[in-house]
């Protein structure tokens, strides 16, 4: 397990990425590649912020083994960091926020975890009996209460094969029942927006460690729940998996019940 120094050391080398990934961006417009389908894109940055993130980690962390987006690989003896070095690359590429997020599993149990915002500069962290922070500010419960017809939830859709089949099924159960429903283009900030009561819940229909990783111990820190969409434990496993991350018991029980219909 980390201590909250350690933490504040994992925060500081995300910010150091991250103001190199915002310097490449104008350089880098035209050189996405495709990861399978046209929709689920890299960039020269998202290859180079994990190398930097890899390096500096393996420094401070030599027992912790990685979990890349784009494809680092090494085992630990102490857990395994799951990183995703630009979460939200059309968001990147379009000036939009975005997120590099770093987060430790230890035996199938995301424990602790960093979310970084370069555009905004806003930092998120938390580990399980350490507290979830942002900018040095302790974050708090959200006791809301919300109806479910009042809800305000980020969604996202799958960057895999299954995106027609998510509209037709999960948005379309969402979208009539709630307030409203945002496409926010990336994992992480949305997560962040739930985090800080902006959002009342986030539901991806098929989402990586990589992307979830960091956001899931923070959000249990302030008493918030995240699951799969039928109320099982997310676990570190290498394929998309239907999510639901939201910030305490009554909200998350009003969106399993309406997908359970």
């Amino acid at each position: 397990m980390l201590s909250i120094d350690e933490l504040d050391t994992i925060a500081k080398i995300a910010q150091s990425v991250g103001s190199t990934v915002l310097e490449m961006r104008d350089q880098i417009q035209n050189s996405t590649i495709t990861k399978g389908l046209p929709h689920n894109i890299a960039t020269k940055a998202d290859t180079e912020a994990e190398c930097l993130l890899v390096i500096e980690l393996k420094k401070h962390f030599p027992n912790i083994g990685i979990n890349g987006e784009e494809g680092s690989r090494f085992s630990g003896t102490d857990g395994v960091f799951h990183i995703d070095p630009v979460d939200g690359t059309i968001n990147y590429i379009a000036g939009l926020d975005f997120g590099i997020s770093i987060g430790l599993e230890i035996d199938q149990q995301f424990v602790a975890g960093v979310l970084y915002f370069p555009i905004t500069k806003v930092c998120l962290m938390g580990g399980l009996s350490l507290g979830s922070w942002c900018n040095g500010q302790q974050l708090k419960p959200i006791p809301t209460k919300p109806e479910l017809h009042q809800l305000i939830v980020g969604y996202e859709y799958s960057t895999y094969h299954t995106r027609d089949r998510d509209i037709l099924t999960d948005l379309s159960v969402l979208a009539p029942a709630i307030r409203y429903t945002y496409l926010l283009g990336c994992t992480t900030f949305a997560c962040q927006r739930v985090m800080l009561g902006n959002l009342h819940a986030f539901i991806s229909s098929g989402t990586m460690s990589v992307d979830i990783a960091a956001a899931v111990p923070i959000l249990q820190e302030i008493g918030g729940i995240a699951t799969t969409l039928d109320n099982k434990p997310i676990m570190a496993i290498d394929q998309p998996l239907p999510v639901l991350l939201a910030p305490n018991q009554h909200i998350h029980q009003l969106l399993l019940n309406l997908f359970a219909r």
